[in-house]
């Protein structure tokens, strides 16, 4: 099974939690990257996942080569408009 590399935007309660859980109980997956407008929050929660990076821009994150999959748990007036952003951008295929 190849790995499915997530990138979580948003690193409040909402967004550190899925991030956790995905690291923990979702078999093939890996948080590769956090996104979040607090730097230093995103940071702290990518910190906590081996091989995971922060940054403080949510389009970098949908736009980065090593994201196959965008979970948005950022406040939720960016939905819309970091949906259709994710939406846009090619994705690999499933093997």
């Amino acid at each position: 099974m190849s790995t499915v590399r997530i990138g979580v935007i948003g690193a409040g309660n909402m967004g550190a939690d899925h991030a956790a859980n995905l690291h923990r109980f979702v078999s093939g997956a890996a948080v590769t990257v956090v996104a979040d407008v607090d730097g230093e929050r995103a940071a702290s929660v990518a910190a906590a996942l081996p091989g995971a990076r922060a940054t403080g821009d949510a389009y970098a994150l949908i736009a980065d080569a090593e994201v196959d999959a965008v979970v948005i748990a950022s406040h939720d007036s960016t939905h819309a408009a970091l949906t259709v952003a994710a939406r846009l951008l090619p994705r690999r295929s499933a093997p």
